[in-house]
């Protein structure tokens, strides 16, 4: 599905491509060109390829800290809990096996 859905990277090659195909018709024919008109942009392509480079590799850091700090986020979640029964007796049980509604105890440093 990738396919013909343009995207960031499309425009960035559209922009940077036409960049660098019109400098190269202003080195290769001056001629075809105004006076005014006969600037070369190689300089202005290498820049916007170069900043999208260093967004992208920003990016991926970012997400890589991100990944990281969820899984220890994930880590530090409880395993067991202390479930009070309808007596009040307390038992301790795996948190996957609570419900709503039920009551627990977590006593000062636990998770």
């Amino acid at each position: 599905y990738r396919h013909l859905s343009p995207d960031m990277n499309s425009l960035v090659a559209t922009g940077t491509g036409a960049a660098w195909a019109y400098s190269v018709l202003v080195l290769v024919a001056p001629a075809w060109f105004p006076l005014d008109a006969r600037h070369v942009y190689f300089d202005s392509a290498a820049v916007v390829i170069a900043a999208v480079l260093a967004g992208k590799y920003l990016e991926g850091l970012a997400k890589g800290r991100t990944s990281s700090a969820i899984r220890k986020l994930a880590g530090l979640q409880a395993k067991t809990a202390h479930r009070l029964d309808a007596n009040g007796i307390e038992q301790e049980v795996p948190v996957s096996r609570l419900r709503t509604g039920e009551r627990i105890v977590v006593r000062p440093g636990e998770r």
